[in-house]
């Protein structure tokens, strides 16, 4: 599409040329001026607003990856407190109270594990909504001055 406006804009350059001889054909060739700038700009607009959504893509991508992370280690927690907790209340029964503290832990450790995730999903959320917006707001209007 970008090779077709070009030989646009280079078949109006030549049209100019030939239209500068008479009255009215200098009326056309400003109005021809004014078209390739005005094309010119949508072009320009049009770049800009590419790449714009292309760094929001990256950012949103990055935020992905990074939440995906954060939610694996939050995952891997939970999980390292069930188990605890498991063994903790076990330990606990046979050993009439005293590993209490284990049970604890476990308990703790599998909360915290279930923290980070709602957190983490929150946090992702709310990310995504902003840049999102952020792009309605900004970048799917073209306006040409």
């Amino acid at each position: 599409m970008e090779v077709e406006l070009e030989e646009f804009l280079n078949l109006a350059q030549a049209l100019d040329d030939v239209l500068l001889e008479d009255e009215t054909g200098q009326q056309v060739a400003e109005d021809l001026r004014e078209l390739q700038r005005m094309t010119q700009a949508v072009i320009l607009k049009g770049k800009d607003t590419a790449r714009s959504f292309r760094q929001a893509a990256d950012t949103l991508d990055e935020l992905w990856k990074n939440a995906k992370k954060v939610h694996a280690f939050g995952t891997s927690i939970s999980i390292a407190g069930g188990l605890l907790t498991t063994v903790g209340g076990v330990a606990t029964m046979m050993s009439a109270g005293a590993a209490t503290p284990l049970l604890m832990l476990g308990m703790g450790a599998g909360l915290a594990g279930g923290g980070t995730n709602v957190l983490t999903s929150f946090i992702e959320a709310s990310m995504n909504s902003k840049k999102i917006k952020e792009r309605k707001k900004t970048g799917w209007r073209l306006k040409i001055a």
